[in-house]
């Protein structure tokens, strides 16, 4: 498994990182069927994590595909066509399967800096992942970071969203931080009749901007010419 030897090679020269995006959920119980390993490591980090994968070839085609937020001719669902830019990534596998790294500021700025903890495996090496109501909170997150600023990265972290939705039956339930329960109770379609199913988000957004905890946010670019 790629992910789990990626993250061998890195914790065996002391660089923590998570896996986060679609395969995450895969290994969180919500079928995606991705394969695209991204993994964040801290923003102090990342040239070294470049140099661990060295053998592996970094792309440096400036026309490549993945250095576009919404990829072209990608033979896969809608909702993997969009992600956010890495800082390196790698074509393993004939071009089967993309790696990514990200920078820790980049996806999941709130978090402390990671450490080399992780769960026991059985037979792969273990890779860190956030919990089922993290996953969703950094979702959240994203989300508010993005909607008003970067159409299509909005547009990925809402099939994200729709993905760990937890409405149906034998689904697993998540518990993100109260202060997001509402958006999220509304996002699965507990809210009463008549009420926009996005007003708690768009009011849990404001509230974040208000408090300086959604980064610093990124400019408003719609334009076509820059994806």
């Amino acid at each position: 498994m790629i992910a789990s030897e990626a993250s061998r090679m890195l914790h065996s020269v002391n660089i923590a990182n998570v896996l986060y995006s679609w395969l995450a959920m895969n290994l969180a119980g919500v079928e995606t069927n991705s394969l695209e390993v991204e993994l964040v490591v801290n923003d102090n980090t990342v040239q070294a994590a470049i140099g661990v994968f060295q053998n592996f070839g970094q792309c440096t085609d400036s026309r490549c595909n993945e250095l576009l937020v919404r990829r072209r001719n990608v033979e896969s669902p809608q909702r993997l066509h969009y992600h956010p830019v890495p800082a390196a990534h790698y074509h393993m596998g004939n071009g089967q399967y993309l790696l990514s790294l990200f920078i820790k500021t980049a996806i999941l700025w709130w978090l402390p800096d990671f450490t080399l903890v992780a769960g026991e495996w059985r037979s792969l090496h273990p890779i860190k992942i956030l919990k089922p109501g993290a996953f969703v909170d950094a979702t959240i997150l994203l989300f508010c970071r993005n909607a008003c600023h970067h159409e299509r990265l909005g547009a990925l972290y809402s099939y994200m969203l729709a993905a760990l939705c937890d409405s149906e039956p034998g689904t697993v339930k998540k518990t993100p931080r109260a202060e997001f329960q509402p958006a999220w109770d509304c996002f699965n379609g507990r809210f009463p009749a008549g009420t926009d199913p996005l007003s708690e988000m768009k009011k849990l957004r404001q509230r974040l901007i208000e408090k300086g905890e959604l980064g610093v946010l990124p400019p408003e670019r719609w334009d076509e010419a820059t994806q």
